[in-house]
């Protein structure tokens, strides 16, 4: 049975009330001097659960330009979005290169794109979304050159996935060398139940692996594995700002 047309206008109607959309322009509140300057909207999305609250989540379209005449290897920054009556969400964006040849040269864009996913709940009655804003701060960049901007307490975490990431390549290249291609693929496929981190990064590995065979994906990680033996001095912050 087809619905009426007034059916179909109340569904229609139920869609539309039961959540709702609206973007807010990114505002760089990064301290003087800062070698990133940041663009960007957040659409923000509200689901609503009762009377006064809803589940609230973001798509942030934030891109980072490098605006320093180095080339950067890494950077943290936050962002913050305040609601009209107080409720505020944050978050915590990371660019990291360690291992990869190409970094982000002077002029280039760093696409800090993230999408909250299933988003969390809060009090939103009277939320005013003209009133609502969102900042950014750059936190921490480390330079190719070695020398750091920002303060090196918002680059631990950072710099401990490294390491964890790092040892688990080093890891995959010795069972390599010493166990063969077949247990190679079977260590790669496990998970890494001790590191988040490395796990997340060796994700790529196995996605390569699939598209590309083993020994395209052994070749891979012989490539992050050079690039971070050439970069061993930049395993910690240095002190010397730019």
């Amino acid at each position: 049975m087809r619905p009426s047309g007034g059916i179909t206008l109340l569904l229609l109607c139920c869609v539309s009330a039961s959540a709702a959309d609206f973007s807010v322009p990114i505002r760089d509140k990064s301290p003087s001097g800062s070698p990133v300057s940041s663009v960007g909207t957040v659409v923000i999305s509200l689901t609503p659960l009762g009377t006064d609250r809803s589940i609230v989540s973001h798509r942030d379209e934030w891109k980072a330009r490098n605006v320093s005449d180095k080339s950067i290897v890494a950077l943290v920054a936050t962002l913050s979005i305040v609601f009209s009556n107080g409720s505020q969400v944050s978050r915590v964006a990371q660019y990291e290169a360690f291992f990869h040849p190409a970094l982000a040269g002077p002029g280039d864009l760093i696409d800090l794109f993230a999408d909250s996913g299933g988003g969390e709940a809060m009090k939103t009655k009277d939320l005013e979304p003209d009133q609502t804003y969102c900042d950014v701060v750059l936190r921490w960049v480390q330079f190719a050159d070695g020398t750091t901007f920002g303060g090196d307490k918002y680059a631990v975490s950072l710099l401990q996935a490294r390491q964890e990431t790092w040892n688990a390549l080093a890891h995959l290249n010795e069972v390599y060398w010493t166990e063969g291609e077949a247990e190679f693929l079977k260590r790669v496929q496990e998970p890494i139940a001790s590191s988040a981190n490395a796990d997340g990064y060796i994700e790529h590995l196995r996605l390569f692996q699939r598209q590309h065979g083993t020994k395209a994906a052994f070749e891979r990680l012989q490539l992050h594995l050079r690039t971070a033996e050439q970069r061993a001095s930049l395993a910690r912050p240095s002190a010397t700002q730019p």
